[in-house]
């Protein structure tokens, strides 16, 4: 299915609390850059998973109200009705965000929304990603390996991630949310992992541009074959991800890995202490698990860009979604290897 393409570039604000009027400049300042990702579980019929089933006001305040308090410079949606993201984008506006979905999935009444006047809006599923600032035309970044193998257990979503590049404190950087297959059971186990690889891959994550990519990883990590919910992050779905310091292929720092206080047995066993570990705060909530918890959301940096990260999962509204927003910020690594 080819990927239908929307850009929030200017609209009239929507109530959400006022918006600053003329937002201060960031790049003087020397602020760290900020990061919000969120699957808003935004078509779920699923009740017991988030109450407010196919709802946009609830979730506008929400993502406003997370984006406005952390800073945040690339705010990464997953799981979004197109009415969603259009009245996140007309709230977002008067602080200065610019906002690309891409439609990943189409089923008659997949985002058919029912507005508080009663009317239903039918709108298209998909995923997105706000900047702030101008941004370059998006691009939808085919995650799926073009293999008939992939196809026959991914399909029938079609599974891209929304890209854009945008200035940020000067520098041109790319900004990308992701989501990449939930291993179901009965599934094949490495469609994630193949998702995972063919992303890792492609030739802007080398190009020298500063990356980011943030959103619903999915990872399922296996102990002797059993699914192990509580050491998710050391799935070798997210090698192609993590350095080689911390047992991956790849050159990201994960915003969360330097919580010790989430470190998991292994890093705290380690000696000397390490300060970075592939744990952090759990992002996901499923009732019928027998651990209940883990971490499936992570915002990934490059380490050639940014440093000094810091992470933090905020408290899971129900009405709203089976995950926790994921927040996070970096320094900006300069050419002359200072933090600022």
């Amino acid at each position: 299915m080819p990927a239908l393409l929307l850009t929030v570039a200017a609209a009239a604000p929507a109530a959400a609390g006022p918006a600053p009027a003329a937002p201060p400049s960031r790049d003087a300042s020397g602020a760290p850059v900020g990061f919000l990702t969120y699957n808003i579980c935004g078509n779920s019929p699923n009740t017991a998973d988030c109450s407010a089933t196919r709802e946009v006001e609830k979730r506008r305040e929400a993502v406003v109200a997370h984006a406005r308090a952390e800073k945040s410079d690339f705010v990464f949606l997953q799981e979004v009705c197109s009415q969603q993201f259009e009245t996140i984008g007309r709230a977002l506006k008067g602080d200065g965000y610019h906002g690309h979905f891409v439609e990943t999935f189409r089923r008659p009444g997949v985002c058919d929304v029912k507005e508080p006047d009663g009317t239903v809006t039918k709108g298209v599923y998909g995923i997105a990603v706000y900047a702030k600032g101008p941004i370059t035309p998006g691009e939808a970044v085919t995650i799926d390996p073009d293999d008939d193998y992939t196809r026959q257990y991914s399909g029938p979503e079609a599974w891209h991630a929304a890209c854009v590049e945008a200035e940020i404190r000067g520098r041109k950087t790319r900004g990308c949310s992701v989501h990449l297959y939930p291993q179901y059971d009965g599934k094949p186990p490495d469609i994630n992992a193949r998702q995972a690889a063919n992303l890792a891959a492609h030739p802007w994550l080398g190009a020298g541009t500063p990356v980011v990519l943030g959103g619903d990883f999915n990872p399922l990590h296996r102990t002797d074959t059993i699914p192990d919910r509580t050491t998710s992050p050391r799935s070798t779905d997210l090698d192609p991800f993590y350095r080689p310091g911390l047992g991956g292929s790849g050159r990201l720092m994960e915003v969360d890995e330097t919580d010790a206080a989430r470190f998991d047995a292994t890093c705290k066993a380690a000696a000397p202490r390490p300060c970075a570990c592939r744990s952090g705060e759990p992002t996901h909530l499923r009732q019928s698990a027998e651990v209940k918890e883990a971490k499936l959301d992570y915002i990934f940096v490059d380490r050639d860009h940014f440093g000094n990260v810091r992470g933090d999962a905020l408290p899971r509204d129900s009405e709203i979604s089976d995950h926790y927003a994921l927040v996070g910020s970096a320094t900006v690594r300069h050419g002359d290897g200072e933090q600022r």
